[in-house]
């Protein structure tokens, strides 16, 4: 067994060390972008994420090199209405952020567009329902083959068993059972 310790102490030395741990992820800074009204459509550096709100992770390394400053991002409502936004994060401050951006004004349409956040939200709503549904379904079916599982593996009872023996004297015939 000592022999394989300078082997070891080698694989430490060289570097070799990761094939003894997993690597972690790297860590990430939380934005959420909350809209006034909700429902808005958001794009970061031109690509459709989800509707508002939403919550977008970055590479904190990156942001750290981008001294805090994150990609713009621009949302767009059901009306045409736009709008821009670029956060500035202070990392001292925590690694979860809400960034709030309101709708324009002087653009009309703003019915239309919290008529849409609440059906948006309707939607949402509905669709987390149906999520937690499927896994209340997904558990009560993992205890049903668990109880089954437990049903098959289980030994069967075990049976008192009775040693009996019969002895003939005469015409009598006597039965003696343990």
């Amino acid at each position: 067994m000592f022999r394989y310790i300078p082997l070891l102490v080698l694989l430490l030395l060289t570097g070799c060390e990761d094939f003894l741990s997993s690597p972690s992820p790297p860590p990430q800074l939380s934005v959420t972008y909350i809209t006034d009204p909700p429902g808005a459509v958001l794009y970061d550096k031109g690509i459709r994420q989800g509707f508002t709100p939403l919550t977008l992770y970055y590479n904190l390394d990156r942001v750290r090199k981008a001294s805090g400053n994150i990609a713009e991002v621009t949302v767009r409502w059901q009306s045409g209405a736009t709008a821009t936004a670029k956060a500035h994060i202070d990392l001292t401050q925590g690694l979860f952020w809400n960034q709030n951006i309101p709708r324009p004004n002087n653009v009309p349409g703003r019915e239309a567009d919290e008529q849409f956040g609440l059906q948006t939200e309707s939607l949402r709503q509905q669709k987390e329902s149906q999520e937690q549904q499927q896994m209340l379904n997904i558990l009560l079916l993992q205890q049903q083959q668990l109880q089954v599982i437990q049903q098959v593996t289980r030994p069967p009872p075990a049976h008192n068993s009775i040693n009996c023996t019969s002895n003939a004297i005469g015409s009598t015939v006597f039965t003696n059972c343990n």
